[in-house]
Parts: C-alpha cells; structure tokens; sequence
C-alpha cells in the first residue's frame, strides 16, 4: 500500500490555487510545482537534495523527486521564494485540515484522547528567525541591552497532545505581528484569540479542553476560550493569582480542600502522586471575577523527595474520579515545547533557520509548509505500517530521511512503495 501519494495528490491540487500574481503565458512553473518544491526541503529535511534532484532531471530526463512527489518541473530557489512571498500563511489552511480529517476518518485523531475525555489542545508562542536588520512588516522588534536591535518572527504553534504520547498532531501556526504588541502577555495572547477566532469553531465540537503555561490564565482569555465552546486548563502561579490563592490559604487552614492520593509506576521507578484541588474559585478580585477550578499536583519519589509540583485553573469540575486525569491534562501542556517545538528545531526541521524571509509573507509561509511536512510525517508514522517500522529501524527523524535522500539519489525510485520496498529488504519488510 502507498499511502503518500494520494495524499500529495490532493497537496498538489490544493497547492495549485495558492495567490499567483503572475500573467501573461510567460509562466514556466506552475504553483503547485513551486509549492512542492518549498515543501520538499521540509519533507525531504535537506535542502540539498532538490538542487541534486534538479540536476539529475536535467541530466537524465527524469528524477525520483519528479515520482515521489509528482513535480513535473523543477523550479530554482529565487523562482520559489519570489513566488511564495506572495501567499499569506492562510492559504495552507486547507492542506492542514485536510490532513487532519484524514487522520480523523481512520481514528487517529480519536486516538489523542486521554481518559479525562476533553481533546488537549496546547498553545505556545516561540520564536522562530533572527536578523539585526528589518526585512518585512512582519519583524517583530528587541533592544538589547548592548542598546542593539534585534528583529525576529514568532508565532503560536498549536498541537494536540496526550499525556504519555510522544506524538503530536501540529496545527497550523498563527504568526505573531508587531500589531500584537510589545509585550509578552499582550501579543501571545492576542495572536491565540485570532487563531482561536479562526479556528475554534473547527476543533470545539471535538470536545476540546486548551492548555497552557500562565500566562493564558488570566479572565479575558479564559472568556474568550470558554466563548468559543471549549474548556482550559492553564498552569496557574501564585504570584500572578493573589486573590485566588488567598482563597486556598484560607480553604487549607480550615481543612476545606479535597485530597486524593495514587500511585504509579513499579518498583525504583515508584512514585507518590498527591493532589489539592477546590471548584468554584475567583480568578480575580471583584464581583465580577470568573469562578474556576484549582488542582495542585505534587510528586515524590520512592525516597520522599519532592520531584515535581505544580498548579492549575480549568473551567472543569473537578471531583475524586477525574482529579488525576486533570492533573495529567495539565502536565500534557510540556509535550508543545518537548515533542513539538524541540522536535522542530532539533530534529530535521530546523524551525529556526531562515529558509527565506521576503518582504511580505515568505518566513511565514515556509514556515507553515515546514509544520504542515511535520504533520504529513506524523500521519504516515501513525498510519503506515511500514514507514513506522523502517523509521523506528532506522533510528532517528535525521538518519531516516537521509537514507531515503541517498537510496534516492543513486537509484531512480518511481514510487513509494517501491522506495520502501528497497530499504525494507534489510529487515525482511514490505510496503503493505
């Protein structure tokens, strides 16, 4: 079975209505062929391999890149960057959701969803390129304290998480523009009400809980969540919830908080799960404060010692039969940075590198192409058998694609299947 191609089948056609700008018959390359070039060095991780495979097609006539992912011309990197600079960010939500459906219709989706019942949905803003000069009016700009200025692109980058997957389903990212604000708290926040508004009403009928760190828990967001028909659980700190945890001091000192204790894990690897948690809390002062829950989760080893500790505020009632699911929920938020972020600059992916900043949306836009070959990844992991297997094989992300970019270098691959057949052979596998 070949389950890539149909799926690049459906990315060339929606590739193919991306904004061109160009007119007249002077065009040599279609969109779609300039898109899945961009999204090839994201796929393929090297961005070497479509300048071999370009030569190759010039030398021979034809390429592997050509079969595998249906290119019929190969377009240079001056063309793909004067071309995708003009194409907002936005246009590749189709391509995202549908992959996600995709994933959806065999039950993979379903698959990320923790006994607490909610799908997690994590948010979490990073930053992605660097500059000491300005390149476009999507810069985002620092003093540092050399008195320097430093200009850079960041943006949110949701995922759905479950607590003890190393998988992640990537969405596509919201960029953060310097309309946002200046600071922190105003732009990450600003920028996850607009991917909220855009996309919220796709994702809450999934039965959808958001996490993140604190700087989400605050009332106006936690509104704005719960407005959009979803849930949240958010890291919640004492420092930044006074008048919240006034109320558990004083709820401690009369004994009023629930308690429930479990454990987990065998032998050395023992560990002592205690949790704190009291409903119908302020967030805030004043009559008009949001009521929300509280859940505090303290962990200690075999030998006592405390491990970890931590706190949130979820708009879900908490009780005995789900306070552990909560606290679970809540620790899930890391796996954006972990499993996502970490992945994506550490991995292959190289999240932080310019591939091409432009002077409208270029950054952006591959930045997208680069989460989406993320996303497409996972899809075969989770769903193909046989790309599981090899990779799992091969060791890491790195070593496995660069196996596939040598294997398809030296020989002219056709196709897939035919692809996985050769690396395969090692192990006695084949590309069912």
């Amino acid at each position: 079975m070949d389950l890539l191609t149909p799926h690049l089948d459906v990315l060339r056609d929606q590739f193919s209505r991306l904004r061109d700008l160009r007119r007249g018959r002077n065009v040599q390359y279609s969109m779609s062929d300039i898109a899945l070039t961009a999204f090839s060095v994201f796929f393929f991780q090297s961005s070497s391999y479509v300048s071999h495979q370009r030569q190759l097609l010039e030398d021979d006539g034809e390429s592997s890149l050509q079969h595998l992912l249906g290119i019929e011309r190969i377009p240079k990197e001056g063309v793909v960057r004067d071309q995708l600079d003009y194409v907002h960010p936005s246009e590749l939500r189709p391509s995202f959701e549908y992959l996600f459906g995709e994933m959806a219709s065999l039950g993979l989706v379903e698959g990320f969803r923790p006994k607490l019942g909610k799908m997690l949905l994590a948010l979490d803003g990073t930053w992605t390129i660097r500059t000491e000069k300005k390149c476009c009016d999507q810069c985002l700009s620092k003093t540092l304290s050399s008195g320097a200025s430093l200009f850079y692109h960041s943006v949110i980058t949701p995922c759905f998480v479950r607590p003890g997957s190393s998988e992640v389903l990537s969405l596509l990212p919201e960029p953060i523009v310097p309309q946002d604000g200046s600071l922190k708290q105003d732009c990450e926040i600003n920028a996850a009400k607009r991917w909220l508004a855009a996309h919220g009403s796709t994702y809450a009928p999934l039965g959808t809980a958001l996490l993140g760190d604190d700087l989400y828990a605050h009332q106006p967001f936690c509104e704005y969540v719960l407005e959009q028909q979803m849930d949240f659980i958010f890291v919640c700190k004492s420092e930044s919830h006074q008048t919240l945890y006034e109320e558990v001091a004083l709820m401690g000192q009369n004994q009023m908080l629930q308690t429930h204790q479990f454990f987990e894990g065998q032998a050395a690897k023992r560990q002592r799960f205690e949790l704190r948690y009291m409903n119908q809390l302020p967030i805030r002062e004043g009559k008009d404060a949001l009521a929300v829950n509280w859940i505090e989760l303290q962990i200690f080893d075999r030998k006592d010692r405390l491990v970890y500790q931590n706190a949130f505020i979820t708009s879900i009632p908490i009780d005995q039969h789900n306070a552990a699911a909560i606290a679970h929920a809540g620790r899930a938020r890391w796996k954006v940075e972990n499993e996502n972020l970490n992945t994506l600059k550490n991995q292959g992916y190289h999240l932080e590198h310019s591939f091409g900043h432009g002077q409208l949306y270029l950054a952006n836009t591959l930045l997208c192409l680069n989460i989406l070959a993320f996303l497409l990844h996972t899809f075969c992991f989770l769903a193909w058998d046989t790309f599981r297997l090899i990779r799992t094989k091969v060791g890491t992300r790195h070593a496995f694609f660069t196996h596939i970019c040598t294997l398809s270098s030296y020989l002219l691959v056709r196709s897939w299947a035919e692809l996985f057949n050769i690396m395969g052979k090692k192990w006695k596998l084949n590309s069912s």
